[in-house]
């Protein structure tokens, strides 16, 4: 799945704000690197039941997917919901998103590389809220 533009514009927009407050690898689409922006995630268990909230700070994103870091690996193929805020709209996107690859990038932090897969419209999005996660 890709992201439009306006909507890929406006979650870029939203999450620079953050991150004003506070490329060896070959990639498909340009990414936009952040610095301090943090996204509550909803991991998803094997049956797409939602487990616990977690903040993460986000590395990068781009029009099909985003990098997260967190103190804890993902498996490759694991799915999460991830709420991004929009610039200009009350409503924030809410994503489903498919891990590609985790890095440990130190002794208790990983980089984690997810694929946007579609717009979550369950109710598995009203878990994932503005609230501090774990």
């Amino acid at each position: 799945m890709q992201l439009s533009a306006e909507i890929f514009e406006q979650i870029v927009a939203s999450l620079r704000e953050q991150d004003e407050a506070a490329d060896s690898e070959k990639r498909r689409k340009p990414r936009v690197g952040l610095k301090a922006a943090r996204v509550n995630i909803v991991p998803l268990n094997s049956e797409g039941q939602p487990e616990s909230p977690v903040s993460v700070h986000v590395r990068d994103i781009s029009s099909e997917g985003i990098c997260i870091s967190d103190h804890e690996a993902m498996r490759k193929g694991k799915r999460f919901i991830v709420r991004l805020p929009r610039t200009g709209v009350s409503e924030p996107v809410m994503l489903i998103c498919t891990v590609k690859h985790c890095r440990m990038i130190s002794d208790d932090k990983f980089d984690i590389g997810a694929e946007f897969e579609t717009i979550c419209k369950s109710t598995h999005a009203a878990q994932v809220t503005d609230r501090p996660a774990a």
